[in-house]
């Protein structure tokens, strides 16, 4: 789930919790709270800054290129 979150950010950009909502929602096949996503995603190590973003080790090269 969170490699497909990171193929959705570009440039070093961010992702709205809605966002991260709907792809946990999809893999599990059921709702999930936001509280789930929240802290799944803590505990990755991605930060919150307005909104979600992965640590710079995990973003792939190419998208910090900018290619």
């Amino acid at each position: 789930m969170l490699d497909r979150l990171r193929l959705k950010i570009e440039n070093g950009g961010a992702i709205k919790l809605t966002d991260a909502k709907a792809v946990f929602e999809e893999a599990a096949g059921h709702a999930v709270c936001d509280k789930l996503v929240y802290r799944a995603l803590q505990e990755h190590g991605w930060e919150w800054h307005g909104s979600w973003k992965p640590p710079e080790s995990s973003i792939p090269k190419r998208v910090l290129e900018g290619s």
